[in-house]
């Protein structure tokens, strides 16, 4: 049997995998990059000082974007999951074909954790922050070095027993000398299970300082679980939430550092963010709620292509 007769739609996810579509050309396709990646790298390159490291990252922009053009169009549906990287790709080409569809979460990570057990009027209390992401990407790394700079410090002036986590990878040298020479900070690069890793925290740190239009996984998933979230108004893009009832927004790393401070001081308040994040989660991440949109993209991309094969069979 050949493989035209064997599939009826053919998914190709990330960017990377866009350069194999000419294998299956013939076949409905669906491209699920989840963000127009040059969009990302040049939000991420306009938040960097001038550097070797930001002239690198525009360099990569242009050259995705060229490919984005280029291989886009050839496919049935794009999928994305903002308007943002849609009318972007559109100005990249109009005859890509996209998909706004949010990203969806495991199950697992819709189910609220039990965090009554957490009393802040016992000494045995020492406050947890958690924060992950790759390292590698500077729009995190610096959120990450800012925070341990002016936040922390802080925070650990009210609250000297709190610990910050770090999970991630592609750690820089510099970042990784300052996090050894704090005794609150502990930096991981690997767990076993990640959503047991993140119900130890009583606070969930995103300080992306740029990045995607779209929502984040990171994000997404701790308040899922029902966590409180404290992040930078780039951490929550793509997630309709309201600042102070589903988690905190801060400008400023003072600002941040009095946010955490508040939470710290206030378990009905963490309790409270909590429930609210668990239920927005719910209503609009959970594949119940997504699942539909998904299966509407391959039979739109089916549809498509049969249409396409039939006017050209005419011609």
């Amino acid at each position: 049997m050949s493989l035209k007769n064997s599939y009826d739609v053919v998914h190709y996810d990330i960017v990377n995998m866009a350069q194999y579509l000419p294998l299956g050309i013939n076949l409905p396709s669906v491209h699920s990059p989840n963000d127009a990646t040059s969009l990302v790298y040049f939000r991420v390159a306009k938040s960097m000082n001038w550097s070797l490291a930001k002239l690198r990252m525009l360099v990569s922009a242009l050259l995705l974007r060229r490919f984005e053009r280029k291989m886009y169009p050839l496919f049935s549906k794009v999928h994305i999951v903002s308007k943002t990287d849609a009318e972007y790709l559109k100005c990249l080409d109009t005859k890509i074909d996209t998909s706004v569809i949010p990203i969806t979460v495991d199950d697992n990570f819709l189910a609220k954790v039990n965090v009554r057990h957490k009393k802040n009027d016992t000494s045995e209390f020492i406050p947890k922050i958690i924060c992950t992401g790759n390292l590698g990407n500077p729009a995190i790394a610096q959120g990450v070095d800012s925070f341990l700079q002016v936040a922390f410090p802080s925070i650990l002036q009210k609250t000297p027993n709190t610990k910050f986590v770090i999970l991630g990878q592609n750690i820089k040298p510099d970042l990784q000398k300052k996090i050894a020479e704090n005794a609150n900070v502990e930096f991981l690069s690997w767990v076993a299970d990640y959503r047991s890793f993140l119900t130890e925290a009583d606070i969930v740190l995103v300080p992306d300082c740029s990045g995607p239009p779209g929502a984040k996984t990171r994000a997404v998933q701790a308040m899922g679980i029902g966590l409180p979230v404290v992040g930078t108004e780039s951490a929550f893009d793509g997630i309709p939430l309201t600042n102070g009832k589903h988690a905190l927004i801060y400008t400023t790393m003072d600002e941040c550092a009095t946010l955490i401070l508040k939470l710290i001081d206030d378990k009905k308040m963490r309790e409270k963010l909590g429930e609210n994040a668990n239920l927005l989660v719910i209503q609009v991440f959970a594949l119940s709620t997504v699942g539909a949109s998904y299966e509407s993209l391959y039979l739109d991309a089916i549809s498509k292509h049969k249409s396409l094969m039939y006017n050209s069979n005419i011609l």
